[in-house]
């Protein structure tokens, strides 16, 4: 896939804890934009690098960070509305009932992205 590279280096600078906030929020939403594309977004390539989906995934409980929970349920909005095949994948990292957790949350973009993935 073309965003193959884009995506590895952009993961790799979310998942490094050693980065600044922003950069991973800037890195994060970079990743949400290419999944946004309108032709060939890269779903599969989120999908197969599963540590990936999984710590995406693990960002929707960072509570202390609105910004970078918005992006990551975003991101798995974009995952999940793909095929049945790649909405089960965003299920089975664990993700739904985190999503379900973002409706009660005290911030309305993140409990209207919450329905939007659940949706």
């Amino acid at each position: 896939h073309p965003d193959l590279h884009d995506i590895q280096e952009l993961a790799s600078v979310i998942m490094d804890d050693a980065k600044h906030l922003p950069d991973r929020l800037t890195a994060l939403t970079r990743v949400r934009i290419l999944l946004s594309k309108p032709k060939n977004p890269p779903i599969q390539v989120v999908i197969h690098m599963v540590e990936f989906l999984a710590y995406i995934v693990d960002i929707l409980t960072w509570v202390q960070q609105p910004n970078l929970q918005y992006e990551a349920a975003w991101v798995l909005t974009n995952v999940a509305s793909g095929s049945a095949e790649q909405t089960a994948a965003v299920v089975d990292a664990g993700a739904a009932p985190l999503l379900v957790n973002l409706l009660q949350s005290d911030d309305a973009r993140l409990r209207e992205q919450g329905v939007w993935a659940l949706g």
